[in-house]
């Protein structure tokens, strides 16, 4: 599907997205637990959800919304311990395992053809990905890297055409991890009461964002990488 040099520049799209959005996700679920601990009574929490998904994509994330400053300034102090990174580790391992589905189910159509990025192309984004998380010294025991191969073959299986959509809708909008991976991650955390179901019932319903606006930026990427460049894609 891509040229040399188009390939290089999807890949390096996929590793920098992945980078920040595995961060900044990590950031948004520590944000709405926030709000809905601190600012229970008087808060939108629906309008909370669209500026937090707004935002994934930016670099100086929280900077990017309205939230509270106290409510930015207690989860930057939460980004920069050891339970933040094994939260962020979880998304990183959720995002690792969707690429094969993004990649294979968002498609352009050229010249009549519908097309997608081949095994190998997927393969070269895949080790984009993980040079990404090694620079950023989010990637260091074996089992760590285990668990993204892990991820990302499952979500490679998923892309069978004998598999059922409904079957890999499953697969990328499950989020019962979420709520496990706050309690194993800040054991702290108050984990009942009323501030604490409302959040993960936030967490719940808001969870296709994550998905769902990555894909949505990919497809605008191959859209505009068409109608802007000519050396993108093989003829």
């Amino acid at each position: 599907m891509f040229t040399a040099a188009g390939l290089s520049q999807a890949a390096s799209w996929i590793a920098e997205s992945f980078g920040v959005r595995s961060v900044n996700s990590a950031r948004a679920t520590l944000a709405v637990l926030d709000m809905a601990q601190h600012h229970f009574n008087d808060c939108d929490m629906g309008a909370v959800v669209n500026e937090l998904c707004s935002a994934l994509s930016k670099p100086s994330y929280l900077e990017s919304t309205t939230l509270p400053t106290q409510c930015q300034g207690r989860v930057h102090t939460q980004s920069r311990g050891a339970e933040f990174e094994r939260l962020t580790r979880d998304w990183t391992e959720y995002y690792f395992g969707r690429p094969p589905i993004m990649l294979s189910y968002t498609t352009l159509s050229r010249r009549g053809r519908v097309q997608c990025p081949t095994i190998h192309e997927q393969a070269e984004m895949a080790g984009q990905c993980i040079v990404r998380l090694e620079s950023d010294h989010r990637l260091g025991a074996q089992k760590e890297a285990l668990a993204l191969a892990f991820a990302f073959t499952k979500g490679r299986d998923l892309c069978h055409w004998y598999v059922r959509t409904r079957t890999r809708d499953a697969f990328i909008y499950d989020p019962t991890w979420v709520a496990k991976s706050i309690q194993r991650s800040f054991p702290q955390t108050e984990s009942r009461g009323n501030a604490w179901d409302f959040a993960m019932d936030v967490l719940e319903e808001s969870f296709p964002m994550h998905w769902d606006s990555w894909r949505n930026a990919w497809g605008e990427c191959l859209n505009c990488w068409s109608l802007l460049s000519d050396d993108v894609f093989t003829p």
